[in-house]
């Protein structure tokens, strides 16, 4: 059960980092580099499958890491429209200078 659940760990680890390298997120200013975050992405989305093999088939692994991606995907940017995006702006109009 914790392998199960260090799987969908490390998978949200790397939806995150695809997310942060992403042009249009919105948590931090500017995005991640593509290069470091695809990479760490791709060696955490590895071993949740690797992971995933001691429980299930190849086929089964495949099909739930890819929805579990589809949820990750689906969620991240309206829980990050939600907490973040508000605040953010808040900050910018904070920093303009009044006349």
């Amino acid at each position: 059960m914790i392998l199960l659940i260090a799987a969908c760990g490390l998978s949200l680890l790397a939806a995150i980092t695809v997310y942060l390298a992403s042009p249009n997120q919105q948590i931090q200013r500017k995005p991640r580099p593509k290069k470091t975050s695809y990479l760490i992405a791709v060696l955490a989305v590895a071993l949740a499958f690797v992971i995933l093999l001691q429980f299930m088939a190849s086929v089964a692994a495949t099909f739930l890491l890819v929805t579990i991606f589809m949820v990750y995907w689906s969620c991240l940017p309206l829980i990050v429209a939600t907490f973040y995006h508000g605040s953010h702006h808040n900050h910018a109009k904070s920093m303009r200078k009044k006349p």
